[in-house]
């Protein structure tokens, strides 16, 4: 049958695409093979896939024929001798990269610390140097020693060795200042920057803290005008002293420094030694006190009397700060003595061992060192090492005792100078009573000072001083190099020497001032002046005007009258005489106005004519040793009215 209407494409349609399909693969591959394709990078560079082959080939050709061994080496020789860079080394390590030549090792710094030993390299140390300390006043005081305390005195030998006639005694009390910021700080001292550099002083080398062994005062005395030999005042008797034991100072001397020194209290005793008991507790510490002490509100309520009142309010100052000390040294001993605890005492002035008198044995007789072991505690250095605990027991007995009537005393001298303030300016506050016992480590300075009986009546002395501390070098030999190993052979670094003082003469148990003096005056007309007196006897200070003419002894025997109690009769006598009354030139502005300062007085020795002196009215009445005379009166007085 025919098929009608079909053509012939559409008979043989899908023939046609299957043979289209064929064709145009075909086509594809036979691009590929002919290098009519895809195209790859060889060597940095895009070739066709073609070509790789024949790259290929060419590159195994050039490695067969680099590696026959009639090849071309390929690399350039050195034309000579090649260049030597050992030198060039050698220069730049030895070439400066910091400041100083070499840099300063950080870790060895603790093993020098740990290990004594030169298994290693040691590092340089810093050397400190500490600055001078500043002389401050030289305070002279009078009083009587108590029979006990006359046998304290004992180890100076001489006249406290045998039994007084009289127990008044009269010393001098050199003082100084001490910059203790400047002293911690030089202990922590490095230079970086020196060569070689010097490290810091391990802080375990010292015990991280300032310890103040020594205080050295040295002496001399004013002779035909010219100076004396300079002589070390000897460390006080009841002084708790290490200079017997710094000559041959070992490891149980260090042990004992850092273990008692570490307390303000002990450390104070040291810088700021006691006198022994006296009857009167005359002597007023020179320590520091606050300037700001509220004189512009004292002199709109004082009426003229400011400068009085600056200086009772200094006083106070002091005396708190002593009572301050006086209750820590007693609460270190156990706090007051009771009545229970006391035993009867053998004769005061008694000669037995240095234990058994209150422990006043340590620093000043020399002698043999007794053993070593025990410490700074009740008494005298020497006496505590070398007594046994039974004589221990009783010298912190009587210490705390003699602290104990310390502090009545001294609540006594408040209580007196308030009342004074209180009278010289009602309503004025005179301050809390509250204050802080000073601890070197932390405060900026302190004052330190030693009691000085080598002394005469009428002679002139200047002083001066060095504070010596803790060697933190002490027994390093083997830590240090050999060039600072010498540092390590003494236990004490002193401070420089500070100036000496300004000279200061000695006022014997009768002086005088001039209180008034005109000229042209009396029966004569030669002119007349009134001298007041002062004497010290038996532990009293007394006082006597006398109004003279040229020619009449200044003082003489006198009866003192006192409400309520005995009269007695007291000497007065001075040795001086009024030579002569004339007017002052000077002051020739009073011939209208007060007249007795117009004048100058002329007063010889009776003992000795060629001494003459001129005497000022307003120098006298304005001497603070007159002051001190006047208010030892007042206290005298007040003792035995009340």
């Amino acid at each position: 049958m025919k098929v009608k209407g079909i053509s012939f494409f559409e008979l043989h349609a899908e023939k046609i695409l299957l043979g289209l399909a064929v064709l145009l693969l075909v086509a594809v591959v036979a691009m590929q093979l002919l290098g009519g394709g895809t195209r790859v990078r060889v060597d940095n560079r895009e070739v066709a896939v073609g070509e790789v082959n024949s790259i290929l080939k060419q590159r195994a050709e050039q490695l067969a024929a680099s590696l026959r061994a009639d090849s071309p080496a390929g690399v350039q020789l050195f034309e000579g001798d090649p260049p030597l860079i050992a030198a060039a080394f050698e220069e730049s390590m030895d070439a400066a990269v910091a400041p100083a030549a070499r840099l300063p090792q950080s870790q060895p710094a603790l093993a020098a610390a740990l290990v004594p030993s030169d298994i290693a390299e040691v590092a340089w140390y810093y050397e400190p140097k500490f600055p001078a300390v500043s002389m401050g006043e030289v305070v002279q005081t009078s009083d009587a020693v108590t029979a006990e305390g006359w046998a304290d005195l004992a180890p100076l030998g001489g006249r406290f060795e045998s039994e007084p006639t009289s127990y008044d005694i009269t010393w001098l009390t050199p003082s100084a200042s001490v910059d203790l910021a400047s002293l911690r700080d030089e202990l922590r001292r490095s230079a970086a920057r020196s060569t070689p550099p010097r490290l810091a002083v391990p802080s375990v080398w010292f015990n991280d803290m300032l310890y103040l062994v020594d205080v050295v005062f040295e002496r001399q005395r004013l002779i035909d005008g010219a100076w004396g030999q300079i002589q070390v005042v000897e460390a006080f008797p009841t002084q708790d002293s290490y200079r017997p034991y710094l000559a041959d100072a070992d490891a149980a001397l260090r042990d004992d420094v850092f273990e008692e020194l570490r307390l303000p209290a002990r450390q104070l005793e040291v810088l700021q030694p006691e006198f022994v008991a006296t009857t009167n507790g005359s002597f007023v510490a020179p320590l520091e006190v606050d300037s700001s002490d509220g004189s512009a509100e004292a002199d709109s309520t004082a009426s003229g009397n400011a400068e009085e009142l600056r200086r009772l309010r200094r006083e106070l100052q002091r005396y708190r700060q002593d009572e301050a000390r006086t209750k820590a040294r007693l609460d270190e001993l156990g706090g007051p003595l009771r009545d229970d605890e006391e035993k009867p005492a053998g004769r005061p002035g008694s000669r037995g061992s240095r234990g058994d008198r209150g422990g006043s044995g340590g620093g000043g007789s020399g002698g043999t060192a007794p053993p070593r072991g025990g410490g700074l505690g009740s008494g005298g250095l020497a006496g505590r090492r070398g007594a046994d605990d039974a004589a221990q027991d009783e010298a912190t007995k009587k210490r705390r005792k003699a602290l104990g009537e310390k502090l009545s005393r001294i609540a006594s001298q408040i209580e007196r100078t308030e009342a004074d303030i209180a009278r010289l300016a009602p309503g004025l506050d005179a301050g809390s009573g509250a204050v802080e016992l000073l601890d070197i480590n932390t405060a900026g300075s302190v004052v330190v000072w030693t009691h000085d009986l080598n002394i005469a009546a009428g002679e002139v002395y200047r002083y001066r001083v060095r504070v010596d501390a803790y060697n933190p070098f002490f027994a390093r030999t083997t830590q240090l190099v050999p060039e600072q190993q010498p540092l390590a052979a003494g236990f004490t670094r002193g401070t420089a020497t500070s100036e000496w003082s300004p000279p200061v003469k000695v006022t014997p148990p009768v002086a005088f001032y001039l209180a008034r003096a005109t000229p042209s005056e009396g029966a004569l007309g030669l002119g007349s002046a009134s001298f007041e007196v002062f004497a010290f006897r038996d532990g009293k200070r007394r006082s006597q005007t006398f109004s003279l003419q040229p020619g009449d002894a200044i003082g003489e025997r006198a009866t003192i009258r006192r409400p309520g109690q005995p009269s007695a009769e007291i000497d007065f006598g001075t040795g001086w005489y009024v030579i002569d009354v004339i007017s002052d030139p000077s002051r020739d502005d009073v011939s209208g106005g007060d007249r007795t300062r117009g004048a100058i007085v002329l007063v010889g020795r009776l003992d000795d004519p060629t001494v003459v002196e001129q005497r000022f009215v307003e120098f006298d009445r304005n001497s603070e040793m007159r002051r001190r005379f006047l208010d030892e009166v007042r206290a005298a007085d007040s003792a035995e009215s009340g």
